[in-house]
């Protein structure tokens, strides 16, 4: 255990003396020559309802988007450099009044001088045009040094001339035109459409003769010198004494009435009641000529020495520290924020970012940290301080240097110390100690340790088991763990954006550049109420911690645009009612309601399209040329807090997305067809909004075009049709021949074989009529003889004669089968194989089913096939068995023949004369065959049809 070291801790701090100041102010960005304007003296600033903010200066006129200053001048169209005044009409015309009087308009992207600009000019040419007026019937009104009037649509005049020491209000479409001559003190009546009124000038305010008209509340008020008086149909009445001459009147959405001075800034009031207006410090010494308050809640403030001043958010303010003081840790407790910087000093802030006290350590401080009995932990480089609730030393624990400190949910607190890690009760003693590797954070999670810093994580039980982490974890560089409530987690890093982690699983949803997020560098989270706020190196981000869960955030940025003065937020903290966002030199105030300000998404607006580097309309992209294919889109975005937008585009729904640096997208060379371009932006990288849809459709040249290939394509298929006609003709011509042609060979063919068949009938009856008679008597010749002269021989010559006549026999019932006439195709083919079986050994099945048919002209054919059949098996196949089956249906008689011999390959057979006769006469019987063999036998399928056509 390490020994409390009892020491006089006034030692150690320096209650008083530390002369560093904090500056405390709002924040907000200068527009002057550097930074775009044409002058530096700017008479107005004004946002037009599409939300571009103009400013009017000695030296033109600028429009400006919140990214890119548009400059137009006397080239441009403009009449007069010098333009004091702007106004939009009904119609979105902006409108310039200027120093000779000659007025102009901007509209569609030009200005264009108004039509009786000369006689304006008359009425202007002794003294100024103070006011300006377009009705909704498009005259124009106005009032000048001398005159108050119009000027209708034919360029007839109405005018009321003035006379010295009045001043002549107007009021036209809830507008009160001034007409002025002379000096403030010399104005002695007032007159109101007609009816003057008498007043009593006591400021003596020597000064240009400038009256501002407005209305506050519901009344109509105008100012001459340092004095507001209010005016109606029956009285003029002084109601408010300013500090010095008003130039500028102007009243915000939240009916707050803001003054502008001649060299004496700008003041913010109530009503004309309030005796502390609010102000702006570095404005004291300008001259502010107006106040604009944009729809984003910005506040815009021209002036005539010094150009123009914006303020994004006047609820965020600024406290600036010494730059070379580096802040190394931040604890919020209570109303109280405390800071320790690497020079070793302690301030204590109240709730505004005031200083309460500071103190004094001789080293650097590494963390704040307070713990369950409320006790602040000081760690110096050296040693680390306990102080109690009152800020008194009560222990130090000498040695020990915590670079990061956390208590877990059993009272004990545990501190990272270089290579080790320190565990201590509620005494301070030390109850464990380890080595935990090179981490410099810690943080506690339910009953779990997380180390992290530059090496990745690693995490413990509380009884300092390590727990297995996925390898994604190993090599970030963490620099805050945040427990999110359910089983969830965050894990900022620096370089790979944050992590929402499952706590039981690991599984996690990524947020970083590339994807759902816009930066990468995260230094810092908190949690305030149900909102998450992230410290990165772009700026400060908000949402809601359970939108986040969702995996559908809804961020809101604050930036250098919108009120920080640095994008790069190191730290933060937590005093209510304001987050603390610190950067490297000093910190922001933010109320913590911004956190749920819907971020404004900004507004997209085509400047021009340029087609081969022609400016021309985004609707010519639907038919173009097949050489109009270079193409070049501009566009802009109006947002005057955030220009970090995000751009993608491509030419299909089918195509992966392109990302845009630039305001521009450009395409070269693009080949003929069809495309579709699409555009969208984003300002968080996770909701992306669809900017411009639109087709883009180039035609090929001539020859390529869509309707020259539709002529030739008919062309084509006319004259593809006519001669698929002539050669289907002559097909048909072919087919009608070679079908005479076949015709007449099947007529051969069947002549063939019935001459064939009939002489074979011929000749057996001839064997049989002559032949076999005469071996028949022949026989009986013999058989007489032998029996009387008992020739030795006998029985010899006998058998070779019967033999003679059996063959004979065989001759004739192969040429002309009597059987098939008298028994039918099924018996006479039984009765022939078993003949064949009975000469040859060899094995013959015959199986026949249905009733038979009797059509001789089929079954002698049908008979000489199977006679060919079986001579096959016998000569080629060495079978030793054959199956025939014969199978009768009403329309067809069905053959099936098999062997077991060698069977042959059908890319192999020569078709000799006995395959040919057995395809003629299955032709000529209108049947199919079709034959099998793989080697081990061969089977034919026979299939022939009872009727057949009779030649």
């Amino acid at each position: 255990m390490i020994s409390k070291i009892k020491i006089n801790f006034l030692a150690f701090l320096l209650f008083a003396g530390i002369e560093i100041v904090f500056a405390q102010e709002h924040s907000f960005i200068h527009y002057s020559v550097p930074e775009g304007l044409p002058s530096s003296e700017v008479y107005q600033v004004y946002q037009d309802r599409k939300g571009f903010i103009w400013f009017a200066t000695d030296n033109g006129v600028v429009r400006y988007d919140g990214n890119q200053m548009e400059t137009f001048h006397t080239n441009n169209g403009l009449t007069d450099p010098v333009v004091f005044g702007i106004v939009e009409d009904a119609k979105g015309r902006i409108w310039f009044r200027t120093y000779t009087g000659k007025i102009c308009y901007y509209s569609n992207k030009q200005i264009y001088a108004y039509q009786f600009n000369n006689t304006l000019h008359q009425l202007c040419d002794k003294g100024l045009l103070f006011s300006l007026h377009i009705d909704s019937t498009d005259n124009v009104w106005l009032g000048s040094s001398y005159n108050m009037g119009k000027i209708n649509l034919k360029g007839e005049i109405q005018v009321e001339t003035m006379v010295p020491g009045q001043l002549r209000l107007k009021q036209v479409e809830n507008r009160l035109l001034v007409c002025h001559l002379g000096d403030t003190e010399l104005t002695k009546r007032v007159t109101l459409d007609g009816k003057d009124f008498a007043i009593n000038m006591t400021d003596k305010t020597k000064t240009h003769p400038i009256s501002c008209t407005f209305s506050f509340k519901g009344k109509y008020y105008f100012s001459l010198g340092a004095t507001i008086f209010k005016i109606d149909e029956e009285s003029v009445t002084p109601v408010f004494q300013a500090k010095d001459q008003i130039i500028s009147v102007y009243i915000d959405n939240e009916e707050s009435l803001w003054i502008g001075y001649l060299r004496k800034g700008l003041q913010r009031y109530k009503d004309f009641n309030d005796t502390t207006p609010f102000h702006l410090p570095f404005l004291d010494s300008r001259s502010v000529t107006s106040v604009c308050r944009d729809s984003q809640n910005g506040l815009w403030v021209s002036t005539l020495e010094n150009g123009v001043y914006y303020i994004p958010e006047l609820q965020l303010l600024q406290v600036n520290m010494p730059s070379h003081i580096k802040i190394r840790s931040v604890l919020a407790d209570g109303s109280r924020t405390m800071i320790g910087n690497e020079a070793g000093l302690l301030t204590i802030l109240g709730q505004t970012g005031q200083t309460i006290s500071q103190k004094k350590f001789k080293s650097s401080i590494l963390s704040i940290f307070k713990d369950v009995k409320h006790q602040t932990w000081i760690s110096t480089s050296a040693e680390t301080y306990i102080l109690d609730s009152a800020f008194k030393h009560i222990n130090t624990l000498g040695g020990i240097s915590l670079s990061g400190v956390a208590p877990d949910n059993k009272g004990y607190t545990w501190g990272l110390s270089g290579l080790r890690i320190f565990k201590f009760d509620t005494n301070e003693d030390t109850v464990f100690v380890s080595r935990s590797g090179d981490q410099r954070f810690i943080s506690s999670v339910d009953n779990y340790l997380y180390l992290y810093g530059r090496l990745g994580l690693t995490v413990f039980t509380s009884s300092f088991q390590p727990v297995p982490i996925p390898k994604y974890l190993e090599d970030l560089k963490i620099s805050k763990v945040l427990n999110l409530g359910n089983s969830s987690i965050l894990m900022a890093t620096l370089g790979s954006g944050f992590y929402i982690v499952n706590k039981h699983d690991w599984t996690y949803q990524h947020y970083y550049s590339e994807r759902n997020f816009v930066a990468d560098d995260v230094y810092s989270a908190i949690i305030v109420d149900s909102t998450l706020w992230l410290g990165t190196e772009k700026g400060l981000a908000a949402t809601k911690v359970q939108s986040l869960l969702l995996n559908s955030p809804s961020f809101q940025f604050y930036t250098k645009r919108n009120g920080l003065p640095s994008n790069r937020i190191v730290n933060l903290s937590y005093s209510k009612p304001n987050v603390w966002a610190f950067y490297d030199d000093g910190f922001s105030l933010l109320p913590t309601h911004l956190g749920d300000k819907k971020q404004d998404a900004p507004i997209f607006y085509l400047k021009d399209v340029l087609i081969n580097n022609k400016v021309d309309s985004l609707k010519r992209l639907n038919e173009l040329s097949y050489d109009q294919n270079n193409i070049q889109v501009n566009f802009g975005f109006i947002d005057l807090r955030n220009q970090n937008i995000l751009i993608r585009y491509r030419l299909s729904s089918l195509s992966t997305w392109n990302y845009a640096r630039e305001r521009s997208i450009n395409f070269f060379s693009l080949s003929p067809g069809y495309y579709s371009l699409e555009l969208e932006y984003s300002i968080d990288n996770f909701h992306w909004i669809s900017a411009l849809k639109h087709p883009i459709n180039i035609s090929p040249q001539w020859l390529m075009n869509w309707r020259v290939q539709l002529a030739i394509f008919i062309t084509l298929s006319m004259f593809g049709y006519f001669y698929y006609r002539r050669r289907i003709h002559l097909l048909r011509e072919k087919q009608k021949l070679l079908g005479i042609i076949n015709e007449q060979q099947q007529k051969l063919i069947r002549a063939e074989l019935e001459t064939l068949e009939s002489e074979r009938s011929r000749i057996a009856k001839d064997l049989h009529d002559s032949v076999g008679t005469n071996l028949a008597a022949i026989k009986l010749f013999l058989n007489s003889f032998f029996k009387k002269s008992n020739e030795p021989n006998a029985s010899i010559i006998e058998a070779t004669l019967q033999e003679t006549i059996q063959g004979t026999r065989d001759i004739i019932t192969n040429l002309s089968p009597a059987h098939l006439e008298l028994f039918g195709l099924v018996e006479a083919i039984k009765i022939y194989a078993q003949r064949i079986k009975d000469q040859f050994d060899i094995n013959i099945e015959l199986s026949a089913l249905g009733s038979e048919v009797n059509q001789p002209e089929i079954s002698i054919h049908l008979f000489r096939i199977t006679q060919e059949l079986i001579t096959n098996s016998l000569k080629y196949a060495s079978a030793n068995k054959i199956t025939i089956n014969i199978n009768y249906t009403s329309s067809l008689i069905i053959i099936r023949y098999e062997d077991d011999g060698v069977g042959f390959k059908a890319n192999s057979i020569s078709k000799g004369n006995g395959l040919l006769n057995i395809q003629s006469r299955i032709q000529i019987l209108e049947g199919k065959i079709k034959f099998e063999s793989n080697g081990k036998g061969v089977s034919y399928h026979i299939e022939v049809p009872l009727k057949i056509h009779q030649g």
